[in-house]
């Protein structure tokens, strides 16, 4: 590579990235290397960036990549969820930008857009070609729409946490919690883990809300249902009434309280 690279002296166009897998045995000499290849107008990408956060802190790159495994499921894993924001706020911090790597559903693509992820690639968004093409305009309409969702700032839309979505009918998944939805998307049923045993458990979906409805108005639905269900998540749709996401109850007290 380092051969390649020397007969080039313009390199604006090329983006050098270090594999995740690449073991990093002098920390000083690598930074020396990248600092000679930004002079030269190439940006430096770090891949597998929640794996590597002090090699990203080390040589604060123009671009961090998440890499496939974390990006798989990041719709329905709040593990997942919770590393994409550390690694997203570490690439804030270093003027670095974020790139989701390996987008292959449209609940992922949603959930890296609520989280304030910019940059995506995968197969839902096109296969791999010797030249750039366009995207196709069925992909063009997709990333519109949830990038307009993203942007959504009144309401409850910043408070939706991403959630696993399971056809009614079949085995839910192992680890709750999920939304068992019917053939339209729409809410039947919660799979939740009981908060005294952690044994996952159906629970009926007894409240539903808008993106745009008031926090506080939902916080008030919200604790006066039921004591069986008072802290139940509740379930965030569409104005097709399709499944967003969910909402907890602490995440609503919290918001009321902050305001």
């Amino acid at each position: 590579m380092q051969e390649a690279l020397g007969t080039r002296p313009d390199l604006s166009r090329v983006v050098v990235q270090l594999a995740g897998h690449a073991p990093v045995d002098d920390l000083d000499a690598l930074r020396r290397r990248t600092d000679a290849l930004r002079a030269r107008g190439a940006l430096v990408s770090v891949e597998d960036a929640a794996a590597r956060l002090p090699l990203v802190a080390a040589l604060r790159p123009e671009l961090v990549r998440l890499d496939r495994t974390l990006v798989t499921g990041v719709d329905g894993d709040p593990v997942r969820t919770a590393l994409t924001e550390v690694v997203r706020d570490l690439a804030g911090r270093i003027g670095a930008r974020l790139v989701a790597g390996g987008v292959e559903t449209a609940a992922e693509l949603a959930a890296l857009a609520r989280l304030g992820v910019p940059l995506a690639q995968g197969w839902l968004l096109g296969r791999p070609t010797p030249e750039p093409t366009p995207l196709a305009p069925e992909v063009v309409t997709l990333v519109g729409t949830h990038a307009a969702r993203a942007q959504v700032s009144e309401g409850l839309a910043a408070l939706v946490r991403p959630v696993r979505q399971c056809d009614v009918g079949r085995p839910p998944p192992a680890v709750p919690p999920a939304v068992l939805v019917g053939g339209q998307g729409e809410p039947v049923a919660l799979w939740l883990a009981c908060p005294r045993t952690g044994e996952p458990h159906p629970a009926p979906v007894s409240l539903r809300a808008h993106p745009t409805d008031d926090v506080a108005a939902t916080l008030q639905r919200a604790v006066t249902r039921p004591p069986a269900q008072r802290f139940d998540p509740v379930v965030c749709t569409d104005a097709t009434g399709a499944v967003v996401g969910l909402l907890r109850v602490e995440d609503l007290a919290a918001a009321v309280a902050a305001r």
